[in-house]
């Protein structure tokens, strides 16, 4: 779909192994490699979910320790973090020690972006990926209003035009 779209990235689990709410899920990233060749597909990036909403890993492994094998082994190119997690000290610390682990790669919030703590997410983040807070009163199965929409992607602009902070090439190829 993403290259009939025009997408320049696609956002999924290309490593791990996780017990989900529907049951046993793993992953094969060598196969997602091999389609995206044969549709000649090879400028779409992966996007690898780091602590994926939908379940548990069964790997042991910390999203660090994850991060790093995903980048090696299964040729990603950035990830997704959740804004908080049970399993995280502060989002802050999070992202610093991820960044060390991978330092060009980018890392998108993948869930938990508000309209509170927008500006401290992009302050660590290259960027997020909305869906709640765009939602009446900020549940997933309402309908998204369109004033929070207009309020939150006016908070964007003013972040980004004040150039919170310096994205260098990590983001080359990705949309702004």
């Amino acid at each position: 779909m993403a290259h009939s779209t025009g997408a320049t990235f696609i956002r999924g689990n290309f490593a791990g192994a996780y017990i989900t709410d529907v049951g046993f899920t793993d992953t094969d990233a060598a196969e997602a490699a091999r389609l995206r060749s044969a549709l000649g597909a090879d400028s779409i990036r992966f996007i690898h979910n780091l602590n994926p909403s939908m379940g548990n890993s069964l790997l042991g492994k910390t999203a660090v320790e994850e991060a790093r094998g995903a980048l090696v082994h299964c040729l990603v190119d950035g990830f997704t973090v959740p804004a908080t997690s049970s399993t995280q000290a502060s989002p802050q610390q999070f992202f610093r020690e991820l960044r060390r682990c991978v330092p060009n790669a980018p890392l998108i919030v993948g869930r938990g972006a508000t309209h509170p703590n927008i500006s401290q997410l992009l302050a660590i983040a290259d960027g997020v990926i909305v869906v709640s807070c765009f939602r009446r009163e900020g549940n997933y199965l309402e309908a998204i209003e369109v004033e929070r929409v207009r309020e939150f992607m006016s908070l964007v602009r003013h972040l980004r035009s004040s150039d919170l902070r310096d994205q260098g090439e990590r983001m080359a190829g990705f949309p702004a």
